[in-house]
């Protein structure tokens, strides 16, 4: 799917922004028939008198919006803040189905759990200051 130069900003955290960017390119682009492009291709809307037009202020993760057959993103090209935390969230289910598949995967070899997930962090471009983050999650996600 062809994207534009049109774009919604998200918040997220940065460990999630850095694994975002590196599965989808910076600025994103969704794959096409992707869950998150179907989220956004039925929650963008157009503009709504009174709002203000989204701006890089509004989030650290650019995201290219795809052209729709049936929505132009030059026309719609608003999310409402709720639409985008249900796209952050569902980037977030992502990260923990890679995380969990490819961490509990390697429990049974001769190394640390250290070195797996600084391993990890390495492979998906994940900053090594958020190492414990990931550590926190992983272990969470077992629970």
């Amino acid at each position: 799917m062809k994207g534009s130069e049109i774009y919604i900003h998200l918040k997220m955290e940065s460990y999630l922004a850095e694994w975002v960017y590196c599965h989808f390119g910076n600025p994103v682009r969704l794959l096409k028939d992707g869950v998150e492009s179907n989220l956004l291709k039925r929650m963008i809307s157009e503009l709504p008198e009174g709002a203000v037009p989204d701006t890089e202020r509004d989030g650290n993760v650019k995201v290219a919006i795809p052209y729709y057959k049936e929505k132009d993103p030059r026309v719609f090209n608003y999310l409402s803040q709720r639409a985008k935390e249900m796209l952050v969230e569902s980037f977030e289910s992502l990260f923990k189905v890679n995380m969990f598949s490819e961490l509990s995967s390697l429990n049974n070899i001769n190394c640390s759990k250290t070195t797996v997930i600084y391993a990890y962090c390495e492979k998906h471009n994940i900053s090594s200051e958020h190492w414990e983050t990931i550590r926190q999650k992983y272990y969470r996600y077992l629970q």
